[in-house]
């Protein structure tokens, strides 16, 4: 059977592509990542910016996943696991990627830090010290000011 690559048809009046057969595998597997994490959809979607109606359209093979929504659920963190861009792509490989061990997570910070005259050492110590000083509300405030940072490196990714 050959497929086509796009034949346009009327939804509502709207006229919207039909999906390539890539397109409709790659919502599939959202949808059965939404499904392993047992997550609503209006959840999921909020999670990936998104509204709801929106989100159902590309579980439902009406509109593709675009890159920034693709590349907004590899970049989050779903129950302290990534996914792995790769499967969400093509299905190849697992569902998520392995978080590093704390081992390897330890000797990467032991790197840094083995040193007191490397400046990554100098600049944890300082915040670490600095953060400490501060009470209660102010950290909360820090934390919420890195929370928009991420999330402004998270938006500017696409």
């Amino acid at each position: 059977m050959i497929l086509s690559c796009y034949s346009i048809i009327r939804l509502g009046g709207v006229f919207l592509a039909d999906l390539t057969l890539d397109e409709q595998l790659i919502c599939s597997r959202i949808k059965d990542l939404r499904n392993q994490l047992r997550m609503k959809q209006i959840d999921f979607g909020e999670r990936i910016n998104v509204a709801q109606g929106y989100y159902s359209s590309i579980e439902n093979g009406k509109r593709p996943a675009t890159e920034k929504i693709i590349k907004l659920i590899c970049l989050q963190t779903w129950k302290s696991k990534r996914v792995n861009e790769i499967w969400l792509r093509t299905g190849e490989g697992n569902m998520f990627i392995e978080p590093l061990e704390m081992s390897e997570t330890a000797k990467i910070v032991s790197s840094l830090l083995e040193n007191k005259d490397n400046p990554f050492y100098i600049i944890i110590e300082e915040i670490m010290q600095s953060y400490e000083q501060l009470d209660t509300s102010s950290r909360a405030a820090l934390t919420q000011y890195a929370s928009l940072i991420l999330e402004n490196i998270k938006n500017g990714r696409d």
